[in-house]
């Protein structure tokens, strides 16, 4: 058997032709160039309704713990801390267990945690604690978000991996006994088509 290159695929979903999936054997055939991606329309609904749910969560929180200029912005660092944490177990969760999902998947990593975490705020709060002469905060918060979203991250990876269980052998779940990984992702879009009135 020829050995798998240990370049890993940018996106466990993408097609097997896509130069973002790893080649096998040290000479692969070359590639056909790749065709122009185009986003989905489902996808994009997906990823919209994840957002505003996300969107929602952090300004209930900023409204529940709000934080002042030029305080320590406490709440901005929890919430992205904790979404770094539980992309990781989320990423576990649905791309080493569950396999492709191509709606479920951008719906809660792209769209809920995307809008439920801020680099923007993050960095605008970074400068405003600089302009209020509190660069040791300011140095602060900015090494711990950066440190911390890592551990955080590499956290939730570890976690996913230890409260998932081996997947078996079973072909019709992907992998794991009892759970289809499509239902999940045919819940999303049934869900997504009945907010669009399609159904």
């Amino acid at each position: 058997m020829a050995p798998i290159d240990d370049e890993l695929p940018i996106d466990p979903d993408l097609a097997p032709d896509d130069p973002g999936e790893p080649r096998v054997g040290p000479r692969a055939a070359p590639r056909r160039p790749p065709r122009p991606r185009r986003a989905r329309p489902d996808v994009l609904v997906a990823i919209a309704c994840g957002g505003a749910i996300g969107t929602t969560l952090r300004a209930a929180l900023g409204e529940l713990f709000p934080t002042a200029s030029p305080q320590f912005p406490a709440t901005t660092l929890a919430v992205n801390l904790v979404g770094s944490f539980v992309l990781g177990v989320i990423l576990v969760l649905l791309v080493e267990r569950f396999g492709p999902a191509p709606r479920l998947r951008p719906f809660v990593t792209t769209g809920i945690l995307g809008g439920f975490t801020t680099f923007s705020t993050f960095m605008v709060e970074s400068v405003q604690l600089a302009r209020h002469d509190r660069v040791g905060g300011a140095v602060i918060y900015v090494a711990v978000s950066a440190v911390g979203g890592v551990a955080a991250a590499l956290a939730g990876i570890a976690a996913g991996h230890a409260v998932v269980a081996p997947p078996t052998s079973d072909p019709t779940t992907g992998g794991l006994t009892g759970i289809d990984p499509t239902t999940v992702d045919h819940t999303v879009s049934d869900a997504i088509e009945e907010a669009r009135g399609t159904r």
